[in-house]
């Protein structure tokens, strides 16, 4: 028997699920021992893209923590200079409010009593109307002012609240980062030791199986349509990686996962991508079977996306398969043991 190996079985769906080290050891049936790296292999595949997920939600919170931030700062100064500005108008409508209340006094027959002329009487009169009009328009100022402030300091309030709610889930995705990593890396140090233990049979055996896709197509064994957009650019820019091995986590530019090399294919044509494969499969548009043109991404999965390539034409896609090997071309049915769930164009 093969040497008894510590373990991690991690079981991933939407939440992270703690590991519980199990013995594991390879069988000395050849296929069963094959098959059974293939399911490891697939389970580090599938906690690194969880891992790339939680890091591209963590980026996501830690922007929404500076637009809240920002929001609140600008919306408490307008609550301070709304609140200056209602102490200066409730400072004016208070003047003119002891000045209606003296004018009450000296009304339209007082005025008319003690004008010298009916010159003098006529200004009087306009006096007074002026005083009742910037009472009024004092009011409305003021009652303006005081909604702004209200409006301003309920604003600081929400944004307060939004920013608090996105710094809380920063730091709760932290902490799920931190124990996806430890998860994953042991995961693939598991994966790599049994990939060094293999013999040279059951290494190809391996190499061939569902997850890698098979062997992979020689240059010339699939062609690829001419083109100049930028999904054909993309594509020459993978094809140009063919051959360069798989490393988790890895994006380039002579190393790569499945979602790196779609990553780094993207950024040599100037398009931005997502960094996790799930993420990717959501960028773009959809398209059907028929439709697909090169540069579109091929996503599989079941249900969940895990794992994403590249069309390149004539029914073939280029991808970073699955631990111990290497960027390869193969038919898009082989892309993985999963089936597809979703084509997109993104260029």
């Amino acid at each position: 028997m093969r040497g008894a190996m510590a373990a991690t079985v991690v079981a991933m769906a939407v939440s992270l699920v703690p590991a519980q080290a199990i013995a594991q050891e390879l069988p000395d049936n050849k296929t069963d021992a094959v098959a059974q790296l293939e399911e490891l292999a697939h389970e580090a595949v599938v906690l690194t893209e969880e891992w790339h997920r939680a890091n591209d939600d963590l980026e996501a919170r830690q922007a929404e923590l500076e637009e809240a931030t920002t929001v609140f700062e600008q919306s408490r100064e307008s609550a301070e200079q709304a609140r200056g500005d209602e102490e200066l108008f409730r400072g004016n409508v208070d003047e003119l409010a002891n000045a209606s209340y003296q004018g009450a006094r000296f009304n339209k027959l007082s005025a008319l009593l003690v004008a010298e002329d009916p010159q003098a009487f006529l200004d009087q009169l306009s006096a007074l109307d002026v005083l009742a009009a910037g009472n009024a328009e004092s009011l409305d100022r003021l009652t303006a002012v005081v909604m702004q402030a209200e409006e301003a300091e309920e604003s600081a309030l929400e944004a307060e609240e939004a920013a608090a709610e996105a710094a809380a889930e920063a730091e709760e995705l932290r902490t799920e980062i931190d124990e996806r990593r430890e998860e994953m890396d042991i995961r693939i140090a598991e994966v790599e030791e049994h990939i060094d233990a293999l013999t040279a049979e059951e290494r190809e055996q391996y190499e061939s199986g569902p997850g890698g896709g098979g062997g992979g197509l020689d240059e010339g064994e699939y062609e690829v349509p001419p083109g100049t957009g930028t999904g054909s650019a993309a594509v020459q820019s993978a094809l140009s990686r063919v051959g360069m091995p798989y490393v988790y986590g890895a994006q380039g530019p002579g190393t790569f996962d499945c979602s790196g090399l779609m990553l780094w294919a993207y950024n040599q044509v100037g398009v931005s991508l997502p960094r996790n494969s799930a993420a990717q499969a959501s960028t773009g548009m959809a398209v059907s079977r028929s439709q697909l043109a090169p540069g579109d991404l091929i996503a599989y999965g079941n249900p969940s996306v895990h794992h994403i390539g590249m069309y390149v034409g004539n029914g073939n896609v280029v991808h970073a398969p699955t631990p111990g090997q290497n960027v390869k071309v193969v038919p898009i049915d082989n892309g993985s043991s999963s089936p597809i769930v979703a084509m997109r164009r993104v260029a």
